[in-house]
Formats: C-alpha cells, structure tokens, sequence
C-alpha cells in the first residue's frame, strides 16, 4: 500500500510543481457615462475565462484566482457595456474577426493582479487611467511603446525582474519567423535583452525555456 500511495504521489508531483495560481482584484470607477451598465472581464485565449457584473453607483469589482497555466502573467481585457448579455462567443468572434482588438477604444488591456481603473468613457475605455495598484498592468502599457519605438534595452533594463520583459522577449522569439515582424523591435539582438534579465528569470523554467528557443534560432 504504501508503494502505491508512493507512486500516486510521484506521478502527480510534476503538476504540483506546475501549478501556479494567482490572485486577482479588478475594480473600477465609471464617471460622465450614464450609458454603461454592466462591465465585463474577459481572458480570450482559449476562452479561458468571461466574468460580467452589474456597474453599481458607478463602480464594479472582480476578484478570484487564475491559473498561470506556465505563463509569466494573465493578460485580460476589460470593457463596459449597456448590455448585460454578450456572450463569450460573441466577443470570441468579433476578437477573430478583428472588429474588437485588444488595445481597440472600448477594450482596455489588464494584467490580472489587484488593479484600480478610472473609466471616463465606455468607448474610450483603452485609455482608462490606473488609479492605484496595477504594477504589472502599468508596464504592460508601457510596454507596447518601447517595442515600437525600438526601446526594448532602455524597458528591460528598467524591469529587469518583471515577468513583462519576459514576456516581451518571448513574444519577439515566436514572431522570429513571421514574414512582417509588424511592431516587433528589430534593432536589438534577442541574446542582448535576455542577457538583461534578472537572475532569478533566467532561472526560472520560463526563463530557461525562453533561452532554448533563443539559441534554436
């Protein structure tokens, strides 16, 4: 019996390892739009997650847990609405069909993590201003810019340590083939922002992982 219970523990031992969950507190404030009602939290990869509550003197609020599943973070989107009934299937289309596009006016782009926005204007919500919290929601704006702008060595030496410029180099990697490199940075060699990660990236399985497809190119 206790051979067994052995083996059950060994086999399920990896996915404990892999398992990393985080928190997560999205709140936010609605002001000058009396049209928005209802607001929304969607993660749209794979339509892993679609939450909607009712805007209640003009405020809303979402909080749980979220399985990294391996990534270094959790991008979202967050958006407004008078509706109260779109589905999943819905915003999964239009995001195909690039009629709604993460970054688009009435999407704002969030890193799921304890984050407080402003929303002025549900068509405008892209440009909603963090009002406390949201460390990596913060760089993940700022992020964007430096890519094309070609100051990816300037950010990732700024935040050598946050899971953002990982992801920044990795998503650079995997658009490495791609006949338009759109606004990836093409300045900079790969192995030179890697080498400006932290330590503690680098040896991180995702930092680990990232260097072996680096030096597979």
């Amino acid at each position: 019996m206790k051979k067994i219970i052995h083996l059950i523990l060994l086999s399920i031992l990896p996915l404990l390892i892999n398992a990393q969950t985080t928190s997560y507190l999205v709140k936010g404030t609605v002001i000058n739009d009396k049209t928005a009602k209802f607001a929304y939290l969607v993660v749209a990869k794979n339509k892993e997650m679609f939450k909607v509550v009712p805007i209640k003197n003009n405020s809303f609020s979402f909080s749980g847990k979220t399985d990294l599943k391996g990534e270094n973070l959790k991008p979202a989107v967050l958006f407004v609405d008078e509706r109260g009934n779109i589905t999943m299937d819905e915003l999964y289309s239009k995001l195909k069909q690039g009629v709604w596009i993460n970054g688009r006016k009435n999407l704002r782009p969030v890193i799921l993590e304890e984050v407080t926005f402003e929303i002025e204007n549900s068509q405008l919500a892209s440009k909603s201003k963090v009002t406390s919290g949201g460390i990596l929601t913060k760089q993940w704006d700022e992020s964007k810019p430096a890519v094309a702008q070609g100051k990816s060595v300037e950010f990732i030496k700024k935040y050598p340590d946050s899971p953002v410029s990982l992801s920044m180099i990795d998503k650079m990697v995997q658009m490495n083939d791609a006949p338009s490199r759109g606004d990836m940075d093409k300045k900079q060699p790969l192995k030179v922002l890697y080498s400006l990660l932290s330590e503690r990236l680098k040896k991180s399985p995702n930092g680990i992982e990232l260097k072996k497809s680096i030096d597979a190119l």
